[in-house]
């Protein structure tokens, strides 16, 4: 409610338009009233109030987390929601100093790292918080001074809840040691924000040249590359992933698989680690044509089998580039005879997550060169009086500059 009339009295000076947006979160008996409370007030101050309801508990039971991670996540979902709806350019938190303080030592007494012990920021993710260097004291006086309304949230002296229990508990008695605590607390969480950015800048220069997104989400370089819980938590935050809790953070750098925030997926090959997005890359786009070219030559021209390879030119009449579809076949050169594509992928080394990536040559269902591993057997020219010499231009997925590497074990 403070921060309500506060942003009123500044809207005209700053030219803003301003909205209020309410969450239920279906914990307590009565939010409802502070719902209809909140609404009501807006109303008569002629602002547009949005409200949203979830039933919290079973969301944290859905999750596997606390009560109190999930009310975070939905208010927030509803509030990024509420936000786009009204074409907001940011959402203003009432955060306030002593949150700050509560949440520095509730991530401190889980082990967190400078990201944690930041705790939160004054501008952060398009949100502010005008008043978390504020003192509650000042803002109650504030709120008494004007005979603003409010309403007492019941459960704010439940000792089950582990804010409660530092609010009422703990900081009382570190008060007996620094009647300043919280501001100590902030200015700590200030100076690890400062040292967390400087280390993530750092991380980040270190292992540019060594990930790359990619349509299933993104993949970092392993060899020669030491994977700590920094490097981890960076690579993840470039990617898209939010933020890891400690053991996804152990788990990566222990190189397991596991699954991540938002339905991400950790999976290790030998040489990388990738994240997959919970969406997956879904249909793949048309394969550039102007990434080949296609000239014609002697048969028995040069070529790598990787970037270029030469065929008979009868042997591609109706052949297409593409990605792989479900039923394709692989005849090797030289090889065995024909088998699946998943095979002949597999069998060459290529890291699953790559596989729906790589463009091919087909005629049909029958793949005439797989660019960047190898072709088929329709690339045996013997006897042949015209041919073609097909070139690939564009990016195999596994190359990245300062860090790629050939992806198969087998070429030509």
């Amino acid at each position: 409610m403070a921060l309500l009339h506060v942003m009123l009295e500044i809207r005209e000076p700053l030219q803003l338009s301003v909205s209020a947006a309410h969450f239920e979160h279906g914990i307590r008996t009565d939010s409802d009233e502070d719902a209809r409370f909140v609404r009501a007030h807006c109303e008569a101050l002629g602002i547009h109030c949005r409200v949203g309801h979830a039933d919290v508990p079973a969301l944290a039971s859905l999750w596997r987390t606390s009560l109190e991670d999930a009310a975070r996540r939905a208010r927030y979902d509803f509030l990024t929601m509420a936000a786009a709806e009204c074409g907001a350019g940011c959402i203003v938190l009432g955060h306030q100093l002593e949150d700050q303080a509560e949440t520095l030592l509730l991530h401190l007494v889980h082990g967190a790292g400078l990201k944690g012990l930041s705790s939160m920021d004054v501008v952060s993710d398009g949100r502010v918080r005008p008043f978390l260097h504020t003192p509650r004291a000042e803002l109650e006086a504030y709120v008494a001074e004007r005979a603003i309304p409010f309403r007492d949230d019941s459960t704010n002296t439940d000792m089950r809840y582990a804010r409660n229990y530092l609010r009422h508990q703990v900081f009382p008695l570190l008060r007996r040691l620094n009647p300043r605590v919280s501001e100590a607390m902030a200015r700590t969480a200030s100076i690890a924000r400062r040292a967390d950015a400087l280390l993530d800048g750092h991380t980040a220069r270190a292992i540019a040249g060594r990930w790359k997104r990619m349509p299933y989400g993104a993949f970092l370089y392993l060899p020669n590359l030491v994977l700590s819980e920094e490097t981890a938590r960076v690579f993840c935050g470039l990617a898209g992933v939010p933020p890891l809790d400690a053991r996804q953070t152990e788990r990566l750098v222990s190189r397991a698989p596991c699954n991540l925030p938002n339905g991400w997926r950790a999976r290790f090959s030998r040489e990388r680690l990738h994240l997959l997005s919970a969406n997956g890359s879904g249909p793949m786009p048309p394969v550039h044509e102007n990434d080949f070219s296609a000239v014609s030559c002697d048969p028995d021209t040069d070529c790598d089998g990787i970037r270029t390879q030469v065929f008979n030119t009868d042997a591609i009449v109706g052949a297409e580039y593409r990605y792989r579809r479900e039923g394709d076949v692989f005849a090797p050169l030289n090889g065995p005879g024909t088998q699946k594509l998943k095979q002949t992928l597999r069998d060459a080394g290529i890291d699953q997550p790559f596989r729906d990536c790589i463009p091919v040559l087909a005629r049909g269902a029958r793949i005439l060169w797989i660019v960047g591993v190898k072709p088929s057997a329709e690339a045996d020219n013997r006897g042949a009086t015209r041919a073609v010499r097909v070139a690939y231009h564009g990016d195999l997925p596994w190359e990245i500059e300062g860090g790629g590497q050939p992806a198969a074990k087998e070429v030509l």
